[in-house]
């Protein structure tokens, strides 16, 4: 038993959209488009630890490249580095050359959404990411205009729920 008496205690918090290979200083480009896979990684521990000695348990990573979120989770599990539970997409799926392409699956149409699902489930992701719309991280189309289209967003849909994975959504 802790005496907490003239204290406050808070549970564990939980972060429900987290990039943890972005650098979150204020006022830096969080663009990792330009950045190798082993900074990204140690961006990554670095950020699952400060998280974690923050007072944040638990995260929902929602884009990441090359899956580095799927191997911080993994790592975290097996207690390689600390960092708070992980609920993970691994890379996104978006248009060509859309909104997040650099943390993503680039994909055109309902196959390949179809196929990206699959390809994000196989990779072992807990959740899927859809960058549905555009937004202001990529050079590439207007914040707010639709990317993925109806059609594409249902067959995403309809293939995480055959695989009881739920959809996020950059909108």
């Amino acid at each position: 038993l802790i005496n907490a008496s003239g204290r406050t205690v808070l549970p564990g918090i939980i972060d429900a959209h987290v990039h943890p290979c972005f650098d979150p200083k204020p006022g830096k480009n969080t663009s990792i488009s330009d950045k190798s896979m082993p900074i990204q990684v140690i961006t990554g521990v670095s950020n699952m630890q400060a998280m974690l000695a923050s007072g944040i348990t638990t995260i929902r990573t929602l884009g990441t490249a090359y899956d580095i979120d799927l191997s911080l989770r993994e790592a975290i599990r097996q207690g390689v580095v600390s960092g708070p539970r992980m609920v993970a997409a691994g890379r996104g799926i978006s248009i060509t050359g859309g909104h997040g392409f650099y943390v993503s699956m680039e994909v055109d149409g309902p196959d390949q959404i179809r196929k990206a699902v699959r390809t994000a489930i196989k990779n072992g992701a807990d959740i899927i990411k859809l960058f549905v719309t555009g937004g202001v991280m990529t050079p590439c189309g207007i914040p707010g205009t639709p990317q993925l289209d109806l059609e594409e967003i249902e067959v995403a849909v309809k293939e995480a729920r055959k695989h009881g994975r739920k959809i996020a959504s950059h909108a």
